[in-house]
């Protein structure tokens, strides 16, 4: 075999390589983060502002991952309004979930009804008209 078989035979696995990627790419989904990303990027001070303001808290709203529950736990002393927790799955928009939370300082969130992944967490409250957040995530 001579360079010159050598070099198209390199370049045509090359193209093929190339053309493999990009078809496989291409097929898969990519889901936005929200719909709405310029209206929440012209509120985001606000979150960075909730943010700062849950920071501050002594007692924060507590989110652990049990074996057979999410546990939600809201302490004594933060009396909160209008609480509610998001799980955003990173990967698939369609398995994210919103709960409202009232009137209780604990609450089981079933693992049964979650699909096991990665999740975001954003629990929005407020207390006495201010409005705080929190994010973390978790491991179902």
């Amino acid at each position: 075999m001579n360079w010159g078989k050598g070099i198209v035979i390199g370049m045509s696995l090359f193209m093929t390589f190339i053309l493999v990627l990009v078809i496989s790419l291409m097929s898969h989904s990519v889901d936005l983060e929200s719909e709405d990303y310029y209206q929440r990027e012209i509120n985001y001070q606000s979150e960075i502002t909730a943010l700062n303001k849950s920071n501050e808290l002594k007692e924060k709203v507590v989110v652990t991952s049990m074996e057979n529950h999410v546990s939600v736990v809201v302490p004594t002393a933060l009396n909160c309004e209008n609480l509610e927790i998001e799980l955003k799955r990173p990967d698939n928009k369609d398995l994210d979930q919103i709960f409202n939370i009232n009137n209780t300082k604990s609450y089981l969130i079933d693992k049964t009804k979650l699909v096991k992944g990665h999740y975001n967490i954003e629990i929005r409250y407020q207390v006495k008209g201010t409005e705080y957040m929190q994010k973390q995530t978790i491991l179902i």
